[in-house]
């Protein structure tokens, strides 16, 4: 086996025989120098010098022969010392190597050697039967590659490479493929590296080494754990590690949701400190089971989460660890709560099937009975046995057909559920009322699996139900249908009316003079006297009309199927005659006329059924207003102009709750000076589908009706917050509001008035003028005057509006404390083609002169309107021809720009 190591320097052996030699030399020398000095000293003879020099010589050379004999068995001993002790070490090396050569022979453990300068390498056996070499010796850095896999040549021959350049070790595993049988097998290949003095790789010598069972064990050993963890990941479990003190020393779970606390607070402690008192000793008991019996499961435990409350199974096992003494348990706690809660309505279902007093019936997908309760046995008559095994047709009374039967099927297949009523036989054989509802119970893949039916007897309700119907559709005193009754087959005729084209008539009767006689004969004689009148009047009428008491003496005819309106008078007549026949009651003959309103469908708007009784009603005391005794047709017109004004006023009250209405401004001018001297305020409606209406479109409307006075405070309160934003806009402008009558004569309009002022402090009252129509009928002058007196002393003056319209002209001058009037622009307006106008204008003037009031003519609206005036002595005026009617916002900038005719100006005063 070749060898790079170099030989050992022989520095030791040198200097051992150099010491001899010297030695030697010094003794040789010393004993010549000494012996020849010696004798010459002693010996002067030459003869005896010669002899003595031989001599000399002879022991010279027997000391010398000892000497060396000293020295030679003293080297020899050495040597010989040295040879036993080499041997020893050597049988030892031998068996050391001996020993290491069955370890690697053991471990696969081959040895290497590569000489880096020439890329030589040789293998021991073991080495080559790893890498499955043919050959031992003279192996090239090819021969290596040739062994690799390809996949792992590049990043080894990297790591090489690396090691040369400026490791000292080499350790890498990698794969290779034996030449002598193809396997690929896994090695790990050790090294270290020697370098010369100048630091240049000589030589690395190491080790191969087969881990391919190595590497094919951690792999399963890897796949193993794997395949375990992903078992303890699929766990919906909760898995502790517990010692036997019940302290946690490890835990898994994915549902962190379920744990009592954070690791960080339940590893290391014990469980008493983590979970509730209960939830340990379950814990504690479990643990004892399972050290005694080798396993423990099924108790259970609860735990108040965050989530709620949660239910857990516990499931333990003793762990024994070989190289641990103490004692260890794996607790697995599942959440078993939908399992807790399923069972508890389980149980609870259980009982409620027991208990329950509804009958209980249950069958499979056949419909087969499978299991009855005792209250159906109770309902039915059949004990449990009985029922068993049957299908529940044996339950039917024949009361339902087939179709009947059919419709349940096809509802429990469609929806799952049915629920009805149905007429069953009992085991007596008694036909009774039961009340079911039937449930179609299905399994995990959609099929049938049970019918489930719930049945209660209602026999005794139904019975009771009849009575009740009866009661409350029909009069206890005289048989009739009642109210309720006439409302349903009133309802039903309406519609068989329209259906058909016929006519239908309801007649409204009351009996005149009825509580005279209860009041002489008592009442008891005044009930027979209706139950021989409702007799009568039953008799008198045709099949299929509908006689109905409605209370006290007041009853109610549907009249059906008529050609038309006029025919329903016939037989309103025939009621009549009936109706007043004497009626024999004991000794006593009483008579009794009626008094009937009579109105008919279809009308020409729609109407409701219980519209078309009021109607009739309304005609009844119209007949009753006629005399009595006769018959009075409803009026649908004059009836529909009374709903349509009722809708206008629920309307427009609806309008002023919902600030619908608006403020208007027309100016009041001076036209000779050219001055704005007023506004009239005039209330418009916004209305959302109707757009901004005039006064005349709904004012009419309130012609007697409260409601004129809510909207005419309305106004006042409007305009006086207007006048105040106009002052904050720097206009300061008198405002004049239009009072009705009825608005003036309430008797709170002063106080209303007072408080309104009182709202809006920068309002001087003075630029308040209320405008009275003079059309308005004022029934008390006294008080209209008081009023006005009241206002003028808060500071409030009037004016007399449309002057000269209206029938008590003078008498409101005279009785009126008004400050102006206002000329009705009916004289303006025919001021220029008529000289009676003319006149009557050039009267007005004359009465406001000699009252001293002031004047404003209504009506301008043309620049030859406005010069008439002037001529005439009337210099204020208001109308379309000066400005229309504008937004509140619009007047400051109207006021601003606007100037009279210049033919006004022109023109002398009168």
């Amino acid at each position: 086996m070749p060898s790079f190591k170099h030989a050992p320097e022989p520095a030791r052996a040198d200097r051992e025989a150099w010491r001899i030699v010297l030695l030697y030399l010094a003794f040789a020398g010393l004993w010549i120098w000494s012996s020849d000095a010696l004798l010459h000293l002693m010996v002067q003879d030459v003869d005896t010098l010669s002899r003595a020099s031989m001599a000399k010589g002879w022991t010279f050379v027997a000391l010398t022969a000892l000497l060396l004999h000293v020295l030679l068995r003293r080297l020899l001993t050495r040597l010989h010392a040295s040879l036993e002790a080499a041997k020893d070490k050597t049988e030892e090396l031998l068996a050391v190597q001996q020993q290491l050569q069955q370890a690697h022979e053991i471990a696969g453990l081959g040895y290497y050697a590569l000489d880096c300068p020439s890329g030589r390498w040789w293998a021991s056996p073991i080495a080559a039967r790893v890498l499955g070499l043919a050959r031992l010796q003279d192996l090239t850095l090819q021969d290596w590659q040739a062994l690799v896999h390809p996949e792992d040549w590049a990043e080894l021959q990297a790591h090489f490479q690396q090691v040369l350049a400026d490791g000292d070790r080499f350790v890498r595993v990698y794969r290779i493929r034996r030449p002598i049988d193809g396997m690929t097998r896994w090695i790990e290949a050790r090294g270290e590296l020697t370098r010369d003095a100048r630091g240049q790789a000589l030589q690395l010598t190491g080790t191969f080494q087969d881990l391919t069972e190595l590497k094919t064990a951690n792999h399963e050993v890897a796949s193993l754990q794997q395949r375990q963890q992903a078992m303890l990941d699929a766990l919906p479990d909760l898995l502790f590690e517990v010692d036997a003190e019940g302290r946690l020393l490890d835990y898994h779970t994915h549902r962190g949701d379920l744990l009592a606390a954070t690791p960080e607070h339940f590893l290391g402690k014990l469980m008493a400190d983590v979970l509730p008192a209960e939830a340990t000793a379950i814990c504690r008991l479990a643990m004892e089971e399972a050290a005694r019996d080798g396993h423990s499961t099924g108790r259970r435990y609860s735990l108040d989460l965050p989530q709620g409350r949660r239910w857990f199974e516990l499931s333990v096992a003793p762990l024994r660890d070989r190289a641990e003494s103490a004692q260890r348990f794996v607790l697995i706690a599942r959440d078993v709560s939908a399992r807790q809660e399923a069972e508890q309505q389980l149980e609870l279902a259980g009982r409620v099937f027991h208990h329950a007093r509804e009958g209980i019936l249950v069958t499979d997908a056949k419909g087969d009975i499978v299991d009855v309760n005792e209250a159906f046995s109770v309902i039915t008559g059949y004990p449990r046995e009985e029922a068993l095994g049957r299908n529940p047709r044996f339950l039917s009374s024949g009361q339902q057909g087939q179709a009947f039967y059919a419709e349940l099927w096809r509802s429990l297949l469609d929806t799952g559920g049915w629920s009805g009523e149905v007429w069953n036989r009992r085991r007596s054989g008694e036909v009774y009322a039961q009340s079911m509802t039937i449930s179609t119970v299905r399994g995990a893949q959609g099929e049938v699996l049970h019918h489930v039916a719930l049945i209660s007897d209602i026999t005794a309700a139904k019975r009771h139900q009849a009575e009740l119907e009866h009661a409350a559709h029909f009069d206890a005193l005289t048989g009739l249908p009642n109210r309720l009754l006439l409302s349903d087959r009133l309802h039903q005729a309406m519609t068989q009316s329209a259906r058909r084209t016929t006519t239908l008539a309801v007649a409204y009767l009351d009996l005149d003079g009825f509580k005279q006689v209860n009041d002489r004969h008592g009442h008891a004689t005044g009930d027979k006297l209706l139950v021989h009148v409702a007799q009568r009047l039953h008799a008198a009428m045709r099949e299929g009309d509908t006689l109905a008491r409605i209370g006290g003496d007041e009853f109610v005819v549907v009249l059906i199927d008529l050609p038309g309106p006029g025919s329903a008078d016939a037989l309103v007549e025939r009621l009549l005659r009936v109706a007043a026949e004497p009626v024999e009651i004991g000794e006593l003959t009483l008579s009794a006329t009626a008094s009937i309103g009579l109105t008919h469908f279809p009308q020409a708007e729609p109407v409701a059924p219980d519209q078309l009784i009021r109607q009739a009603d309304q005609a009844m005391y119209q007949a009753k207003l006629a005399g009595k005794n006769r018959h009075a047709t409803f009026d649908a017109r004059l009836d529909s102009e009374a709903r349509r004004h009722h809708a206008s006023l629920v309307e427009i009250r609806l309008a002023l709750q919902r600030d619908e209405f608006v403020l208007h401004f027309q100016p009041k001018v001076n036209l000779r000076r050219g001055t704005v001297i007023g506004a009239e305020a005039l209330i418009r409606w916004q209305h959302p589908q109707r757009g901004l209406l005039p006064p005349g479109e709904f004012l009419p409307q309130l012609e007697g009706e409260a409601l004129a006075v809510d909207l005419g405070d309305w106004v006042l309160r409007r305009a006086l917050a207007q006048h105040e934003r106009w002052l904050d806009e720097g206009l300061r402008l008198p405002v004049g509001v239009n009072v009705s009558a009825p608005h003036l004569l309430h008797p709170d309009f002063v106080s209303h008035l007072r408080r309104h002022l009182a709202a809006h402090p920068r309002v001087h009252p003075s630029q308040l003028t209320l405008e009275i129509l003079e059309t308005s009928a004022l029934n008390d002058l006294a008080q209209a005057a008081g009023v006005i007196e009241a206002c003028r002393q808060l500071g409030v003056e009037f004016e007399l509006d449309d002057f000269g319209t209206g029938y008590s002209s003078l008498t409101y001058l005279r009785q009126l404390a008004v400050a102006g009037i206002k000329i009705d622009q009916s004289f303006v307006r025919n001021l220029l083609a008529s000289h009676e106008d003319q006149t009557i204008l050039r009267g007005i003037l004359g009465l406001a002169q000699a009252f001293g009031m002031s004047v404003i003519a209504e009506g301008v609206e043309t620049v030859a309107h406005g010069g008439l005036l002037l001529s005439l002595g009337c210099e204020s005026a208001q109308g379309y021809g000066i400005a229309r009617p504008m937004p509140a916002e619009r007047l400051p900038g109207w006021v601003q720009d606007w100037r009279p005719d210049p033919s006004w100006t022109a023109i002398d005063p009168a």
